[in-house]
Parts: C-alpha cells; sequence; structure tokens
C-alpha cells in the first residue's frame, strides 16, 4: 500500500520443470511493470499468479490514481472558494493512501499539520522531498490533517478548538465508485460535518487486473484479496491466460 511497495518473484525447479510464481501484493498495476528491474516480468512464463483480486468486478472501473487526485485537489479548492476556513481530514490508515493526500496538497501548494505517531511512519517511507517540505507539526499553521483514521466527532471538536467555520473529512477509496457519477461526493453528518468520498484505490481496477492478467498470460491465477473465487476467475480472467498446457481444457485445443 505503500510508494516503493515490491512484488515478489519465486523462480525454481520443480522436479525437472523451471517455474515462476509471482505474487503481486496488493498492488496497482501499470505496464511499465513489465520494463522494470531490467523486464524480469516478460523473461519467463508466470506459471502462478497469486493477484489482487479485490475490484475483479467490472463495475469498478474507477480513473487512474493521478485523476483521482486532480478531482480531490480541485474539489477542495471549491470548498476553499465556498468557505475560507475550512479544515481538512484525510481518512488513512497506519500506512497507505500516501500519494493520496500528499499529491492534492501539492497540487494546492498547501501545507499538512502530520500527527507525531503518523509522521513517524512517514519518515520510514524514503518520501520525496517536494512531499516533505509540506508536512508541519503546528496543527494552527495548516488547514489538511493527516493522522489515521478519523471519525465526525473528533473532526467537530477539531474545527471548535482550532477556530475553523467547518469541517471535512475525506475518504480516499475505489468502494465510492459510481459509474458516471461525480468523481468527489458528499454528505452533511449530523454534526455538520461534511464527509466526502473519492475512488483512490492502491488496488487495480477491473481493466488494470484483466491489463495485468492479458500481459503476463500465467497458467494459473490464485486469488489474494476481496473474497474473489475460482468461478470469478473463470469468468472473468480465463480467457486472458495461456491454457495450451492443460489438458484439462478442451477449449484449448
Amino acid at each position: 500500500h505503500s510508494p516503493d511497495a515490491v512484488m515478489f518473484i519465486f523462480d525454481y525447479r520443480d522436479g525437472n520443470v523451471d517455474t515462476r510464481v509471482l505474487h503481486t501484493g496488493d498492488m496497482r498495476w501499470t505496464s511499465d511493470m513489465l520494463v522494470a528491474a531490467d523486464g524480469i516480468l516478460m523473461k519467463k512464463p508466470v506459471d502462478r499468479l497469486y493477484l489482487d483480486t479485490t475490484y475483479l468486478n467490472p463495475r469498478y472501473t474507477f480513473p487512474t490514481q493521478d485523476t483521482v487526485v486532480v478531482a480531490i485537489g480541485n474539489w477542495i479548492r471549491q470548498q476553499l472558494l465556498a468557505e475560507p476556513k475550512t479544515y481538512f481530514a484525510f481518512h488513512s490508515y497506519h500506512i497507505g493512501k500516501e500519494r493520496a493526500f500528499f499529491g492534492a496538497a501539492e497540487f494546492l501548494n498547501m501545507a499538512i499539520y502530520v500527527t507525531p505517531k503518523k509522521r513517524a511512519v512517514l519518515e520510514q517511507l524514503n518520501l520525496p522531498e517536494r512531499w516533505t517540505r509540506l508536512m508541519v507539526r503546528d496543527p494552527n499553521s495548516a488547514r489538511i490533517r493527516v493522522g489515521g483514521r478519523v471519525n465526525e466527532d473528533e473532526v467537530h471538536e477539531d474545527v471548535k478548538k482550532l477556530g475553523f467555520a467547518r469541517g471535512v473529512i475525506i475518504r480516499p477509496t475505489g468502494w465510492s465508485y459510481r459509474r458516471g457519477g461525480p468523481l468527489v461526493s458528499s454528505r452533511v453528518s449530523a454534526h455538520g460535518v461534511i464527509v466526502a468520498s473519492a475512488p483512490y484505490s492502491e488496488h487495480s481496477n477491473y481493466t488494470e487486473i484483466r491489463e495485468c492478467v492479458k500481459a503476463l498470460k500465467p497458467r494459473r491465477v490464485i486469488p489474494t484479496v476481496g473474497g474473489a473465487g475460482d468461478a470469478l476467475v473463470e469468468k472473468e480472467l480465463i480467457g486472458l491466460m495461456d491454457l495450451k498446457d492443460d489438458k484439462r481444457r478442451i477449449d484449448s485445443y
């Protein structure tokens, strides 16, 4: 989920057969992965692909991370034009979503207050300087806050304590995607806190999952995330795999 996350490739001999296993982990597939590390993914066929299948459903064709980050940045700008004293809190985890909140802040050239606990994590990630320079230690000197999971009560209290006019929670998650709807959707909580969601995801969307399998042509796909079973893999991915050596499949002949 973090910048510089890796995949694992295992090359070994299974009896007399050279075998390659690729474990993607949670990942957002891009075509430039094929040429990374001296094109290692193209040098041998993949026998077993342990694949992040969280969004293996045609309804989840959300845009690229860059597109969503720009949409979040533009939405924040609109909120500030409507009320300059708006306080924004990004929902994140112990690790992950860094491109969402740093990207939006960089797009807007705004400072980010990072809680001490979250800063201790971020300092281990070897983040680019253009991001780290945006972090401040004083909550009064930034209108964007990043800590971890945030709730409406917490943001409501922060707004009163720091003297803002209103508070906004931004939740970057692919589950918020609705085809044909706005990239950033929002509602108002009982406290008057605006809760916004945007389909930023660290997991591949439906199209990217299929592009990954089409590019690698694995002989077997083993889903690892999201509860996808063999039936769903059969339905969505089987035509993109290399099945010429699988004698159980009459359609391969």
